[in-house]
């Protein structure tokens, strides 16, 4: 075997990102399928359900026992006062809520050992903690409190991210990881007796639904840039592999010693990885834009194998200065190895977040962009990652067409799946918005 190829297989960044790969095989997931795996609403769902003794799940008062343990266990660990809760729960004294006063999941429990009723409001992240959310919550805590103090005797916000930790803590508010709800249900599949007569498709459903978290609630990397670092230092060998396959489509030959056999599936994904140039991508679609008149700005998150490319033109500028909101909307490209994404989201600031994207959502669902049931699940009207409404989501390359076409014509064809965007899904979007962005009362 190639010394550069034993190399790279046997570097503990490659054997990580085997394991990573390895992971992700899987065959068929409903939440794939309805493309719900990535939307923040849904797992509030998934949870608000669970957390009801009486819900169709079958399992009683399992799941809200053990987040309920696991809250005051956390309470504890970060120095805030537990929560005074029942050993176990009655149907008639829990009542579960989504989106009042906007908080994901509120959960009132009443009639617990203590005498005490407790309302607990869980904010929902399917992402990382960042400072942000810690005002969101207090903003939101603050409502709770002036509407449930008299009948409330504890009223605790809880924030859930995917961070191990946060500083929530230091102003009261208690963290939980989305790891822990992993462990959670895990054990409550594994564990107890679903006792209705579709147990087990509740387990199966369960599965699926622990397939999707996983992805998501792993403990974050030490090393967040391990795959940019492991496609440096081996480009050499890499790029041996590209010269070999002349314009880089197909995989490592199958001939080889028991020790590349292993990881020959591994060795694929990463070579189609490599082959992909986001970057240089980005680059030429943000000339390309600029062509036809865009506004254009980039950024990348630290650590992130993500490309952003952000444009606005007129008609959207007009969008924000009729809805009277900064940051409205806003067109992101998203480029990476495997995917490059096309979105609009409306990003209002955070205090004032709710009711304009209420507001929106409101006017959207009464009159949609598309009402085609074909090109429907491209308007998801969906709210995600903090609140932000995304109006549209359509994949410009999937991973298998990236895949698929050689690396001199990718560029080519990225370009022109754009101008045909631009000339039909865009021009219909911005007609939209400029409907929307329309005050008769406005000078001429």
């Amino acid at each position: 075997m190639d010394p550069d190829l034993k190399r790279l297989i046997r570097d503990p960044r490659f054997l990580k990102y085997h394991q990573a790969e390895t992971a992700k095989e899987r065959t068929f997931n409903p939440f794939d399928v309805l493309r719900y795996a990535d939307y923040e609403i849904r797992h509030s769902n998934v949870l608000a359900w669970l957390l009801q003794p009486d819900g169709t799940h079958g399992i009683g008062d399992a799941f809200l026992r053990d987040f309920t343990t696991a809250l005051n266990e956390e309470a504890r660990n970060q120095g805030v006062p537990p929560v005074p809760i029942p050993s176990s729960f009655k149907p008639e004294g829990v009542g579960v809520e989504r989106e009042l006063h906007y908080v994901d999941i509120t959960l009132f429990l009443t009639g617990t050992r203590t005498g005490k009723n407790v309302l607990i409001a869980i904010e929902n992240k399917t992402g990382e903690a960042v400072p942000e959310h810690v005002d969101q919550v207090l903003g939101y805590d603050e409502k709770l409190r002036e509407e449930y103090k008299a009948k409330y005797d504890v009223i605790q916000s809880v924030l859930l991210t995917t961070s191990p930790t946060s500083d929530a803590s230091a102003h009261g508010v208690i963290h939980v990881s989305w790891a822990r709800i992993c462990d959670i249900v895990k054990s409550i599949r594994e564990r107890e007796r679903f006792e209705l007569d579709d147990g087990e498709r509740v387990r199966a459903f369960l599965g699926h639904y622990l397939e999707i978290v996983e992805r998501f609630a792993g403990q974050p990397d030490a090393d967040p840039d391990y795959f940019t670092t492991l496609l440096e230092d081996h480009r050499l060998v890499l790029n041996k592999l590209l010269k070999e396959r002349g314009d880089g489509v197909g995989g490592v030959d199958d001939e080889g010693p028991d020790e590349l056999g292993t990881y020959r599936k591994t060795l694929d994904r990463l070579f189609n990885d490599f082959r992909q140039t986001p970057k240089r991508l980005r680059s030429a679609i943000q000339t390309f834009l600029k062509g036809r008149g865009f506004r254009t700005w980039t950024n990348t998150p630290p650590g992130y194998q993500w490309f952003y490319l952000y444009l606005s033109n007129a008609s959207m500028e007009a969008t924000r200065e009729s809805l009277g909101t900064p940051w409205l909307p806003r067109w992101s490209i998203i480029l990476g190895h495997r995917e490059v994404l096309l979105q609009l989201q409306f990003n209002p600031p955070e205090k004032e977040m709710k009711p304009v994207v209420d507001r929106i959502a409101e006017f959207m669902n009464k009159n949609p962009i598309d009402p085609s049931p074909e090109r429907r699940e491209r308007y998801p009207m969906d709210i995600r990652w903090g609140g932000h409404l995304v109006v549209y989501r359509h994949p410009l390359m999937t991973d298998d067409e990236l895949s698929a076409i050689p690396v001199s014509e990718i560029e080519d064809v990225a370009l022109h799946k754009m101008a045909a965007f631009l000339d039909r899904d865009f021009r219909r979007i911005e007609t939209y918005l400029e409907c929307m962005a329309f005050d008769p009362g406005a000078p001429a």
